[in-house]
């Protein structure tokens, strides 16, 4: 009998989970708007670069 949720599935790429954490980290308002729509149009690496930039920066503290 198959599984009703594929294995897999809702599993995010480092491209996704990096774009969570960068609007996670983003303020609120039209700040944050600004910054969603210019990283939806960055290249999917540079958003993954930003990213570790953050997670380093926060390992430091």
């Amino acid at each position: 009998m198959p599984c009703e949720v594929q294995p897999g599935a809702g599993v995010w790429n480092s491209y996704q989970e990096s774009l969570y954490l960068l609007l996670a980290a983003a303020p609120a308002g039209p700040s944050g708007a600004r910054l969603l729509r210019c990283l939806l149009r960055c290249d999917p690496r540079s958003v993954v670069v930003l990213a570790d930039m953050i997670r380093k920066a926060r390992s430091g503290r």
